[in-house]
């Protein structure tokens, strides 16, 4: 399959990206003046702390989606 023809996805779910011929998953990514909830990012407050640890994160090349 060419480069070309694919793209990069992620996934915050558990279940990964089913389907992915070599998925690798990111563990220990360090946010700095955000939380991420596993659905969005939310600002801190004041009295969180400036680094928070971010869920796991796996990433894969997929076959682009083709839109008809």
């Amino acid at each position: 399959m060419a480069l070309d023809e694919l793209q990069v996805a992620c996934s915050w779910s558990k279940s990964g990206l089913p389907g992915a011929r070599l998925p690798v998953t990111l563990i220990g990514l360090q946010l700095e003046g955000a939380t991420f909830d596993g659905l969005r990012l939310l600002p801190n407050g004041a009295d969180s702390p400036s680094i928070t640890l971010a869920p796991p994160c796996t990433i894969a090349w997929m076959p682009k989606v083709r839109e008809v």
